[in-house]
């Protein structure tokens, strides 16, 4: 809660007679300032002492319904839905298995909040991030590139003759590039109905020989986005979120994951971002954080998936007993 309105006013009418004027429902304005600091507030705004008095008395009226807009919390902090519930399975171990498969909890998806109103020509949103790896899945598991390790293509993942792909996976009913009738379970259907409204679509920079674009619901972030100033053996894709700032900060965990190397903790997850000389390599997060690569057709590299929410959506005003700000919906 905002501790100057909390202090200086107990309550509206206090606030109102304080500014001079009584605000209607329909005159307050939505508050896209920080609660916590003013990094994340547009420097663009010069607002005037009355438009600002009115923006902190809606910041007092969301308070009182114990809500916030998603946009005023600060890059890092995290949210969930728990509409919605998500298996975070983690097998299989090697190359050409079954991508997603063994068992895993059944559990609400935390997310992070990695960066605001960052793709342009969208309307106002927020990135979020999911903290762990939602399972494994292969890249894409295409044979028709002169090799039968897959195709490093984030556009073309699953896709002509794949059984599997990635960006399918994700995006399920959602994806308009090909059926996707070998998909037993994808992330997106697996969502509620309100979560689904809040996604927005995403005009997402790509590149491999040349510069192209995707429209997605859920993605997989670009080694440019996790932070890579130095993209060897990759494109520049995107720009930086701004938020991972060394590779301790990129690494991610898939509770419970096996191998013979190792038990539960770190692991290595996808990006989208192509190898540039390997036509089935792509670039991934490996399990220390740095950037590594695997055929596209691994099925044990993880997921962590990305996506747009929009900014209005709202949170309740203070986080649950594990840090974590729950999305209200009204």
């Amino acid at each position: 809660m905002s501790v100057t309105a909390k202090d200086r006013y107990q309550d509206i009418e206090a606030f109102q007679q304080a500014i001079g004027k009584t605000v209607d429902a329909k005159d307050s304005v939505p508050v896209f300032d920080n609660k916590h600091s003013e990094i994340n507030k547009p420097q663009h705004r010069n607002d005037s002492d009355h438009e600002k008095a009115i923006k902190e008395k809606q910041y007092i009226i969301d308070n009182q319904n114990g809500n916030i807009p998603i946009y005023n919390l600060n890059i890092g902090d995290r949210v969930v839905d728990n509409t919605w519930q998500w298996e975070h399975r983690t097998g299989p171990i090697g190359f050409n298995n079954v991508p997603y498969s063994g068992e895993g909890e059944n559990k609400s998806v935390i997310w992070i909040v990695v960066a605001k109103d960052h793709y342009a020509g969208m309307s106002s949103h927020v990135t979020l991030l999911a903290q762990e790896l939602i399972g494994c899945f292969s890249f894409d598991n295409s044979k028709n590139w002169l090799v039968r390790w897959g195709h490093n293509h984030w556009g073309d993942s699953g896709k002509p003759n794949a059984t599997y792909g990635i960006r399918k996976f994700l995006n399920g009913s959602s994806y308009t590039g090909g059926d996707i009738n070998n998909y037993s379970n994808t992330f997106y259907d697996a969502m509620s109905k309100e979560f689904k409204s809040g996604i927005l679509t995403t005009t997402l920079p790509n590149n491999l020989l040349s510069s192209y674009e995707t429209k997605d619901k859920i993605f997989l972030p670009s080694t440019t986005e996790l932070g890579d100033r130095e993209h060897a053996y990759t494109y520049k894709i995107g720009s930086n979120w701004g938020y991972f700032a060394n590779n301790k900060s990129r690494v991610a965990i898939l509770e419970g994951h096996q191998s013979d190397w190792k038990f539960g903790s770190n692991w290595i997850y996808w990006t989208r971002s192509p190898f540039v000389t390997i036509a089935y390599r792509v670039r991934l997060v490996s399990s220390d954080g740095r950037l590594g690569s695997s055929g596209a057709s691994d099925a044990s590299c993880g997921v962590r998936p990305a996506l747009n929410l929009k900014s209005e959506i709202k949170v309740s005003v203070t986080p649950n007993e594990e840090g974590v700000y729950e999305i209200v919906w009204e």
